[in-house]
């Protein structure tokens, strides 16, 4: 517990480096985490039988297994803190957080869409809750993943921007693989796809008003970059922003509740100021959403677990993207629409490769944390 509160204090201040790229954490000790394959030719790829047969028992076995056992087998594998590469810890929070929220639902065997099947419940998408026979808007609390593209540094998650998986794909896409300005680094030093469970509900200014999202603002270095940025928590309450991915943007990266992905913005402590800036006065004016349970305050908007990450370098199949790229290897080369070395980037314009693409990451993480659900879709913007 020592180890992992002083973790916590040197995450907010982002001195903690993760110190291999090849090996983020996975939940048990001994838990091996199986292949998946990548996408490489013109058909792309999928998971095997065997490869999804495999991810299926290791998922029922773990969920099978009492709190108690599981908290045991984290307890075990901490204990071997040389193995612990990532410094936002492990994902059982994550996963107890989702045990509760699920804990009144009812076990169904069956689940039929649009409601989801998780951890032997069936529960509606984010945004909605079953009325007995449909799934229907609703503007309580809810749940859902987000996703985040970062350095190997980690820091507090509050004061930033956020996306669903399209959104972050794109993003990935369009801003970072096509720039290797300097040798061996991705542009913005970007090495990873973080993925956050995040419960949520709107500020009682945007229930007023039938809304579950703000309008979207960006964060840069902790500090909201959109003019008169109090005015609007002012009018708003620190809510979670939201705002649709232009759907002309030449990418066919897609979602199940915005066509082209969506982007999130989550205000915390002092938003108007940049990290090394804020002060006490400003923190207990403006104390923001963030919370570690929406229990705590009537102003708390979102808490946040940490529910894994991949590393770019074993999403594309890349040992050692330093080496491979003084070969002359170009993750992804705009003009031509390809890359040179590798194909999982090719043909930004193809939704078959798009969902490929999103797919991997999504059996990447299954694979590696079968505790959580493969998928929680976020709410539409609305």
């Amino acid at each position: 517990l020592l180890v992992f509160g002083l973790a916590a204090v040197l995450q907010c201040w982002g001195f903690l480096h993760v110190t291999n790229a090849n090996a983020a954490v996975t939940q048990t000790a001994g838990h091996k985490v199986p292949s998946v394959p990548l996408i490489t030719d013109s058909e792309g790829s999928s998971v095997t039988d065997a490869q999804e047969t495999h991810a299926h028992e290791t998922h029922a076995k773990h969920v099978s297994a009492t709190s108690a056992e599981i908290h045991k087998m984290m307890a075990d594998y901490q204990d071997e803190k040389e193995k612990v590469k990532s410094g936002y810890g492990s994902i059982i929070e994550a996963h107890d957080t989702l045990t509760k929220l699920l804990s009144k639902e009812p076990k169904i065997a069956k689940c039929h869409p649009p409601r989801l099947h998780m951890l032997d419940k069936c529960v509606c998408p984010a945004g909605s809750n079953w009325d007995g026979s449909a799934c229907t808007q609703t503007l309580g609390e809810m749940f859902f993943y987000m996703y985040r593209a970062q350095s190997d540094h980690n820091y507090a998650m509050g004061n930033v921007d956020m996306a669903d998986l399209a959104g972050v794909m794109y993003y990935l896409h369009h801003e970072i693989v096509k720039n290797n300005a300097t040798p061996g680094v991705r542009m913005n030093g970007i090495t990873r796809i973080l993925r956050f469970l995040v419960s949520m509900r709107p500020s009682p200014e945007l229930a007023s008003q039938m809304k579950i999202f703000m309008p979207f603002v960006a964060f840069d270095e902790g500090r909201c970059s959109v003019p008169g940025c109090n005015k609007l928590w002012d009018h708003y309450g620190f809510a979670v922003g939201c705002q649709k991915q232009g759907a002309s943007t030449g990418f066919a990266y897609s979602s199940s509740q915005d066509s082209s992905g969506a982007w999130f913005s989550l205000p915390g402590a002092c938003p108007a100021l940049s990290v090394g800036d804020k002060d006490r006065g400003c923190m207990q004016k403006y104390p923001g959403g963030g919370c570690s349970d929406l229990s705590v305050s009537p102003t708390c908007t979102y808490s946040i677990k940490y529910a894994g990450e991949i590393f770019l370098d074993e999403l594309a199949g890349i040992q050692d993207f330093a080496k491979w790229q003084r070969q002359g290897n170009l993750e992804y080369d705009e003009v031509k629409d390809r890359g040179v070395g590798t194909s999982f980037w090719d043909f930004r314009g193809s939704a078959a490769w798009c969902t490929r693409r999103m797919h991997r990451v999504r059996s990447l993480l299954k694979a590696k944390y079968p505790l959580l659900p493969e998928d929680l879709p976020a709410p539409s913007c609305f």
